[in-house]
Formats: C-alpha cells, structure tokens, sequence
C-alpha cells in the first residue's frame, strides 16, 4: 500500500522494495516485496522475503545487500536469492534489537542491542549495551568490539550505522535517557573502531543526510535553528569540516543526491539548487 520504499545499489545492480501488509486479508504481515534490475529500465520480481515483521533497512555496497528488521537480518549477493542469518548462534547470544546494516568493501555489519550482564555487589542484572556483528561472507559472524559504550538499564539505546565511500562506516549511538552520553565510531575494516568527537551525529535521523559517490562522503546538515544548510566532509576520520559555499544556498534540504558532477537539492517550496564543486 505505501509504493516502492527504498532503491539500493551494489555491483550486481539494483534492488527495489516495497512495503505489503496482508494481514487484513489474512496473509502473514509486512512482507518484503522486491524487484531487481542492472539498467534501472528493466525489472524483474525477486521472490518476497518475509520476516513477519516491518523491514527496518535496506543497504547495498560492494560486499552484496543486507536487509534488517528488528529481529531478522537477511543477506543476499545479488538480490534475488537471500538466505536467513542464524540470529541464535552463540556469537549473536544477547541480541535483543536489530538496529541497521551495512555493506562496503570489507564485508556486511550490522549493530543492534544487547542484554550484559554487569556484576556487582547486589547481582548480575542484565543491562542493554549497543552492540556490532561483522561478516566477511554473510554466513559467519563475529562480534566487535566497540571502545567505548553506555549501558543503560532502561533499554532506549538505539546504534545507528551509515556507510560513507566503499571502505568508511560511521556509528553514533543515542539514548533517550538524558544520562547516557553520545557516541560516535568510524571505522574503516568494521572491525577497528576509533572514536569521533563526543556529540557528533551523522547516521541518526536528526535533519542531516549523508551523501556518498563513489570513495567521496559529504554531510548536509539542515540546522535546528532555521539558518541556511550547510555541507561538511569528514576530515582525517574524525572531525566535521564545513564546505565554503556561495551563491544561493538553499534554506532548507527537502530531498538531495551527491554524484559526480555535484549535489541536487530542493528545498520544501520545491525549488532546485545544483552546486558545482570547484578546485580549492
């Protein structure tokens, strides 16, 4: 009923999926309706993957596409044929939620949250930490481990992961509780992680886009207060760099695209900006 959802591109072309409810027919709910194409003219129906649960994202790069939702992670190489991951291995002992994932060149991750079990003086109770699973292959799985991380007993952790380039992955975590700090991570193998600057955000849904072409990252950043958006880039993996912008800039960021040639934009009067990057 809500159209097509969500286009992802990885080496074997691309993959399209809707949303499907059924269940007030009596079918199983949200299934997964997907086609593929290599051109973007023709498409094919790809067999519906079905979790019984709404999917939460749909990511492709170089290592084929990974779909989650909450409690399922599917993988596939070149979209049409998927296979289950295990979510009851030892190596996924804990999970709770599956928050996102990703696929660049050095394989598939996905983060989510997980129970820990934190010894002290009166018990082990179990406390919700962010937690990160790689795979080179999609079949085996591994859990990283993140340098720093906050747990919280009320379970409203949420870890974002975005994937900047082929070879960069961004994590920021957030908590809705106002005790837990933020947390940010990049990484380039998905394995070893450094840390960002604390407060930096680059994956939540908070008014910025991150915009990839190829190896190049930009970040459109649609301020709180109202002032004109701007474009940072990430500067040695670890810091926010504002572009030098002129002309008109557009007031605020309705929809945009960043490729070769430069960004696209419109704003939510349904205006058109084109920037054009210049040497310097």
């Amino acid at each position: 009923p809500d159209g097509v959802l969500d286009l992802v591109e990885a080496p074997a072309g691309l993959v399209a999926v809707g949303i499907g409810d059924p269940s007030h027919c009596g079918g199983t709910p949200w299934e997964w309706p997907m086609a593929t194409s290599v051109d973007g003219i023709n498409w094919l129906t790809a067999p519906t993957t079905d979790a019984g649960e709404q999917m939460i994202t749909l990511e492709g790069g170089d290592s084929g596409f990974v779909a989650t939702a909450p409690s399922a992670i599917f993988t596939s190489v070149d979209g049409r044929s998927w296979k289950s991951v295990d979510l009851a291995a030892p190596s996924f002992k804990g999970l709770l939620t599956v928050n996102g994932g990703a696929s660049f060149a050095g394989g598939l991750v996905v983060s989510g949250e997980a129970n820990t079990p934190d010894w002290n003086c009166s018990g082990p109770p179990n406390l919700v930490t962010p937690a990160l699973w790689r795979s080179a292959d999609g079949t085996t799985w591994t859990r990283s481990k993140l340098p720093t991380t906050v747990k919280n007993p009320s379970g409203d952790i949420e870890l974002f992961l975005c994937r900047m380039g082929q070879r960069t992955l961004i994590l920021d975590e957030f908590s809705f509780s106002h005790e837990a700090t933020e947390y940010a991570w990049v990484s380039t193998d998905g394995q070893d992680w450094r840390p960002l600057p604390a407060g930096l955000v680059v994956c939540a849904d908070g008014g910025n886009e991150l915009l990839t072409s190829g190896d190049r990252s930009v970040v459109a950043v649609d301020p709180a207060d109202g002032s004109a958006s701007a474009l940072y880039t990430l500067s040695s993996g670890t810091t926010l760099v504002r572009l030098a912008q002129t002309g008109e800039l557009p007031p605020d960021l309705a929809g945009c695209v960043f490729g070769p040639a430069g960004l696209i934009t419109t704003d939510s009067d349904g205006n058109t900006y084109v920037g054009v990057p210049v040497a310097g």
